[in-house]
């Protein structure tokens, strides 16, 4: 089973929930700005047409540190990386995260196949797209981001749901 790098338990929890603060979570307390989950993907939002998160994958969110508000907004077709924005060490962190706790073997697993590099101009562009979405200027550039998200195949809740129950990586 490989180890992926990350630095202690704790600190890689840390570390994830800051990421997310800093890259999915914009603070809408002024009120100018639309609600983050009307943001994502119908896919990750629309609970009516798709199935909600699963067991297992709720008590590993819970084990990153989200809480039950943000679970519910998800679904099993939510993805990591177009709907959430998980990317670099955030994946790397939380995969860690998923071997350690629940003994999932990521043999096989090649990161660059599904996330960009963080260091890549495509990461920089998808930061970039959601920090335009934060302030309702998504709409610029679309089509070039839309075109960064189909080099990747989907990651999702659904997915992660089933290695978490078979304890390995699933190609999908």
């Amino acid at each position: 089973m490989p180890i992926l790098f990350c630095h202690s338990r704790t600190d890689g929890l840390k570390y994830i929930r800051e990421r997310i603060e800093m890259h999915c979570r914009p603070d809408f307390s002024n009120g100018d700005y639309q609600d983050m989950r009307s943001m994502m993907s119908s896919n990750a939002t629309d609970t009516k047409q798709v199935e909600p998160v699963g067991e297992r994958t709720v008590i590993y969110l819970k084990k990153l540190g989200y809480s039950d508000k943000d679970i519910a907004s998800w679904t099993s077709h939510t993805s990591l990386l177009k709907d959430l924005g998980w990317d670099g060490d955030t994946v790397e962190c939380a995969f860690q995260t998923m071997q350690n706790e629940f003994g999932v073997d990521f043999s096989g697993f090649e990161f660059e196949k599904y996330f960009p590099i963080e260091s890549s101009k495509e990461a920089g562009r998808l930061s970039s797209h959601r920090l335009l979405n934060a302030v309702g200027l998504g709409k610029w550039g679309k089509k070039n981001i839309d075109s960064i998200y189909s080099k990747y195949p989907e990651i999702t809740f659904g997915m992660i749901e089933e290695m978490i129950k078979q304890k390995k990586w699933i190609d999908p």
